[in-house]
């Protein structure tokens, strides 16, 4: 390869670097004062071209924010402003280059910044004047070319002193210099409570009466900024707002308001629909409650059960053997008992015998009160000579003691 040479303008020579290819590399100082780093990819970068990686970074200082240039492969030339840090090892544009980067590329980062995200901060504060040239200010600024008297609503002295009557006019006068600086700081209302004066009319400042003037003199600036949201008050109970008048609102003596202060959000829970028994529920304390079972078990079965009181204990009130049939003549006689080994006698033996139930809808029955606790039982005794089956229905009239209690 031949030798390249220099000629400077005072005359004398010097040797260039070449780039292997027969190209001279020449470096004015001033442009070299630019360059902060030159390198070469060591892997590929993400496709899409949003990444270019050099593991020679890692020691190197941060470049972020600088200018970096692809000087070789398929995207030469592109420049691109570096958006993140670079001592990862991984170079990050901020709009990505025309495709991936590859491992073996070369590349030039200069110190150059044009500071886009600076930029696009300030259009995101003042907004975008490409977009509109006047509009984005307008809308921070509002337009000077309108009417100032438009903006304020003035609509003429004649048409002002109309609408200014003696009583409006009165209101006016009641306003002085210390009642302005009682005027509670409102900048810790919400948009929502804001909202909510909107809705203030004329109509609405002639109803408040003096005694209502009152009622305002004792709202403060903390009371303001605990004002609840009422924008999750449902219709119905806006309606009830509607039914606070004047007479009403003086009959709230401290002693009910300091009632109100007891309703706390767990209280208003206990009123929710979903946390209130159905009225359809039996198995609510104190409801009665009607079991029905029919035996025909054989007439010498012993003792079978008839229920058991379930998850909480029940007040028994009557049991009642009903013949659905004349009974067999194998049957001896049919006790009802209850609790622990029998020791409730419902309906005794010498009671319930054949000869009381020898006939359809013949019926021995027993009225009290007897409390059996949850998994107790009732059963009854058949006593009899043979095996033929009964044909019986006991029915027990019962309330659960507490609520949830039933007979199984």
């Amino acid at each position: 390869m031949p030798l390249i040479l220099l000629v400077k303008s005072d005359g004398t020579v010097e040797p260039l670097r070449s780039a292997g290819d027969g190209k001279a590399l020449v470096y004015d100082p001033k442009v070299g004062s630019l360059i902060s780093y030159e390198g070469t990819t060591t892997a590929n970068g993400a496709p899409g071209g949003t990444t270019l990686v050099c593991s020679d970074l890692t020691t190197k200082p941060d470049y972020d924010g600088n200018l970096v240039i692809i000087t070789s492969g398929d995207y030469a030339g592109q420049a691109r402003d570096i958006n993140g840090t670079t001592t990862g090892g991984t170079v990050t544009p901020d709009i990505a280059f025309g495709g991936q980067i590859v491992s073996g590329v070369t590349f030039t980062i200069v110190g150059i910044r044009t500071v886009p995200a600076e930029v696009a901060a300030l259009a995101a504060d003042v907004g975008d004047a490409s977009t509109s040239t006047l509009g984005s200010l307008y809308a921070i600024l509002g337009n000077p070319a309108q009417s100032f008297l438009a903006m304020i609503g003035y609509q003429g002295a004649t048409s002002l002193a109309n609408k200014l009557t003696a009583a409006r006019a009165g209101y006016l006068d009641n306003i002085n210099n210390a009642l302005l600086l009682l005027v509670p700081d409102l900048s810790g209302l919400t948009v929502a409570r804001i909202g909510y004066l909107d809705n203030i009319n004329q109509a609405g400042l002639l109803q408040v009466t003096a005694a209502r003037a009152g009622y305002l003199d004792n709202i403060n600036n903390a009371q303001l900024l605990n004002i609840p949201n009422l924008s999750t008050l449902t219709v119905a109970r806006i309606g009830y707002l509607d039914n606070i008048n004047q007479a009403g609102l003086l009959q709230l003596t401290a002693a009910r308001v300091a009632l109100l202060d007891q309703i706390t959000a767990a209280r208003m829970a206990e009123l929710d629909a979903a946390n209130i028994p159905a009225d359809t529920d039996p198995r609510v304390m104190g409801r009665t409650q009607i079991f029905e079972k029919s035996i025909t078990s054989a007439a010498n079965a012993g003792d079978v059960i008839v229920a058991t009181i379930t998850t909480q204990p029940c007040l028994i009130e009557s049991v009642v053997i009903h013949a659905d049939a004349a009974q067999t003549a194998d049957m001896t006689s049919c006790g009802i008992f209850g609790g622990a080994g029998k020791v409730i006698t419902f309906i005794s033996a010498a009671d319930a015998v054949q000869a009381s139930l020898n006939a359809a809808d013949k019926q021995v029955a027993w009225t009290g009160a007897v409390r059996l606790a949850a998994t107790k039982t009732i059963v009854i005794s058949l006593v009899g000579t043979g095996a033929t089956a009964v044909d019986l229905t006991i029915v027990v009239k019962y309330r659960a003691s507490v609520s949830g209690g039933y007979l199984a």
